[in-house]
């Protein structure tokens, strides 16, 4: 019997058990294949095993995204299935040199973040706020020739200090909960301290609005923003502030951290502040803590000592930044967050942590913080974690590895090899970025890496630490320290780079696909 005697019904569900190389192979062989590739089911699948593997776009993921289409053609569907394949196979592949925005936009580079891999801000601290579609045509390739018809600039703030000085102290940004706006936190120098808060709609063509000014005690770090609260959330050091913004008069709310006579405790000041489902993780150089919103909210004191009812620290490091991946909240049968955090110790490397949070009605909650994966920047990492890493090639030394340089556990010195000067991480953990600086050289690698593990291996358990496997895939060569990347952004289903130097330039890297 030949195959294209069997009825339609049963080719089309052989066909979707095929990869996508085999689907395009046999929609070539005749007339008869051609058209039952071109159903509309065949797509669906592909797409849904895709999205096992690698990061779909927002604007394609069909099964979760607020800006995709709610009833995509056949056309869209498969290229999106294109597309996915040919920027994971273009990922780790070396890239031509980056394409420079001009003209220059600012000169001192304060924040450059993606926000939904797709609309990119970027905050000078003299006063300017940009914010990007690097998608403007979502249709077009991907590919170092598709962005410069892209990405274009869509809203513009501009409020500049008449000496063009430093502006803003401190700021942050998050999306909105339908995913159709931005709010973005501006610090201004004092005196007098205050917060402004913008709102920016991400569209092709809009404009900040600016929603309120907001005066504060003392200058502080703005972290982030409680929608649900109404609750600006700064710090200072190692304590937290709630400001309240929908009540007059307005409601200050600082929380303390318990009281030690530890003296290595003043040194765990806060680095970043993130609210998921009522309740707050602050992340410090040593240690992260879990408050519930709802039991800070309830005292009546402007002050208080806060005592987290989950907490972890970390011995014998201290992280400089982190960079935190989108949850995944799930209520079967208890409340459980998972998230994936990226951890830069300045002298140590790179961390990444796997965190769990389990709340469960009649026990206590469960509070995992499992060491996934490391990338060390000293050769000191490799002894200090030889005890539980599988084999003596597992980390490779920096630059670019080469067959005759793995040798990370020779004992020659504690010094470290070189330094990140910024990094990275997609929303979903998938892929990341980051320039290395090597020490003693003028060379800046920029380096990416993809994570390998299948849906099996993401169960977060205790077990030996792997490597962070990273490709350098472009090299800058410059003595002047002002060409220093020292900011980059990832579009992480799309795989563009976005970097920023200390001249305030602006350059995107993309793929070669």
């Amino acid at each position: 019997m030949i195959f294209t005697d069997l009825p339609p019904e049963i080719l089309l569900k052989v066909i979707t058990l095929l990869e996508l190389g085999d689907v395009a192979r046999i929609r070539q062989s005749c007339k008869q294949l051609r058209d039952i590739t071109q159903d509309k089911f065949i797509w669906v699948s592909l797409l849904k095993n895709q999205r096992w593997n690698h990061p779909i776009p927002p604007w394609f993921d069909f099964y979760e995204s607020l800006a995709a289409p709610a009833n995509p053609s056949t056309v869209e569907l498969e290229h999106a299935v294109v597309t996915t394949h040919r920027i994971a196979r273009a990922w780790p592949c070396p890239r031509s040199p980056p394409l420079k925005a001009h003209p220059r936009l600012g000169d001192m580079l304060f924040m450059l973040e993606m926000y939904l891999d797709r609309w990119l801000l970027v905050i000078y601290a003299e006063g300017l706020v940009y914010l990007w579609d690097t998608q403007a045509n979502p249709m077009t390739p991907p590919g170092r020739l598709g962005t410069t018809s892209r990405a274009r600039i869509c809203a513009k703030l501009m409020d500049e200090d008449k000496d063009r000085q430093g502006r803003w102290t401190s700021c942050a940004a998050q999306v909105t909960e339908d995913g159709q706006k931005l709010v973005v936190l501006l610090n201004l120098k004092a005196p007098p301290a205050l917060c402004r808060v913008y709102e920016v709609a991400l569209k092709p063509d809009a404009s900040f609005k600016l929603l309120m000014t907001v005066r504060l005690s003392t200058p502080e770090i703005i972290r982030s923003i409680s929608f649900s609260d109404n609750m600006l959330i700064l710090s200072r050091g190692s304590a937290i502030n709630l400001v309240d913004i929908a009540k007059k008069p307005r409601r200050d709310l600082l929380v303390l951290s318990p009281y030690s006579e530890d003296l290595e405790d003043m040194w765990n000041g806060t680095i970043e502040i993130r609210v998921f489902n009522r309740y707050l993780f602050a992340f410090k150089a040593r240690s992260i803590e879990v408050h519930d919103m709802d039991h800070l909210l309830e005292t009546t004191h402007r002050e208080f000592t806060a005592i987290p009812f989950a907490k972890h620290f970390f011995h014998n490091m201290t992280f400089r930044d982190v960079r935190i991946s989108t949850p995944i909240i799930s209520f079967d049968p208890c409340l459980e967050i998972k998230f994936q955090v990226f951890s830069y110790d300045v002298l140590q490397g790179l961390f990444d942590f796997g965190i769990c949070l389990q709340i469960r009605p009649e026990d206590p909650p469960v509070f995992t913080v499992a060491l996934l994966n490391i990338y060390a920047l000293a050769n000191h990492v490799a002894s200090q974690f030889s005890r539980i890493l599988t084999g003596p090639d597992l980390l490779t030394p920096s630059p670019t590895p080469t067959n005759e340089m793995r040798s990370p556990f020779r004992q020659t010195n504690l010094s470290s090899r070189g330094f990140l000067s910024a990094y990275a991480l997609g929303p979903r953990a998938k892929r990341a970025v980051w320039v290395e600086r090597i020490r003693g050289s003028t060379l800046r690698e920029i380096q990416v890496w993809n994570d390998s593990s299948t849906p099996e291996d993401e169960q977060i358990v205790d077990g030996p630490p792997g490597e962070i496997e990273r490709v350098a895939v472009y090299t800058i060569s410059s003595p002047d320290l002002r060409e220093d990347v020292i900011r980059c952004a990832l579009s992480e289903s799309m795989g563009l780079i976005v970097l920023g130097n200390r001249a305030g330039e602006i350059f995107l890297l993309d793929l070669d696909a």
